[in-house]
């Protein structure tokens, strides 16, 4: 996010950090807690919400910076960091192509300027409630819509076209109202363990990488 003011940049993670909880349950891979299958999607969202930043942007000076709990801003340690906004939010998972379709959604996210939501802080009651039930809650499904429909036009206002290719997976799970934890814990229920399931995620991806 070069050349954007450090106001500019602060509300760019102030929009990631209100739109976080409709977004990530595109990435959910952690429904497993203490060895055991775990009530929801995310046990990673449900126990990090509130000690953790949803996004996090590095300045330049100490004077930008502003105060919150868990904090929105950082001082950049490198000059290359300058400016740098981090979206902390997402679960790891193996699959990278899907990596590829969640940047191109935050890419579209920071071009867009029809969206008003704001967040200094993110908001633990909704990104519990996200990290429970994902897209089957309808409000989550329906600022998921608002956020894929706005990305996907700033991207073709810009004239990203890959960009915006890369954003149909996500419509597609959105519409099956989907998250991959959901494969994780049917795997679980037809007696593939833990382990394996977590091994088979990433090598999975290694093999077609490898393609």
């Amino acid at each position: 996010a070069q050349g954007l003011k450090p106001s500019q940049l602060i509300d760019i993670a102030r929009k990631l950090t209100y739109y976080s909880p409709f977004i990530i349950p595109f990435s959910y891979s952690s429904p497993f807690y203490a060895g055991e299958v775990w009530p929801g999607l995310s046990a990673r969202t449900f126990h990090r919400t509130g000690a953790r930043p949803a996004a996090m942007v590095f300045l330049e000076h100490a004077s930008d910076l502003i105060e919150s709990n868990p904090s929105l801003t950082q001082i950049a340690r490198v000059p290359a960091e300058i400016g740098r906004i981090e979206f902390k939010a997402f679960d790891s998972c193996g699959d990278f192509d899907l990596y590829a379709s969640l940047s191109a959604l935050l890419k579209g996210l920071v071009m867009d300027d029809t969206l008003s939501g704001r967040q200094t802080v993110p908001d633990a009651s909704w990104h519990q409630r996200s990290a429970q039930v994902g897209f089957m809650d309808e409000e989550i499904y329906r600022g998921a819509q608002g956020a894929i429909a706005a990305a996907k036009q700033a991207l073709m206002d810009a004239n990203e076209l890959l960009d915006c290719s890369l954003l149909k997976r996500l419509e597609n799970m959105l519409h099956k109202r989907y998250s991959p934890a959901q494969t994780m814990i049917d795997s679980y229920k037809k007696g593939t363990s833990i382990n394996q399931i977590l091994i088979q995620s990433y090598e999975q991806n290694r093999t077609a990488q490898q393609v």
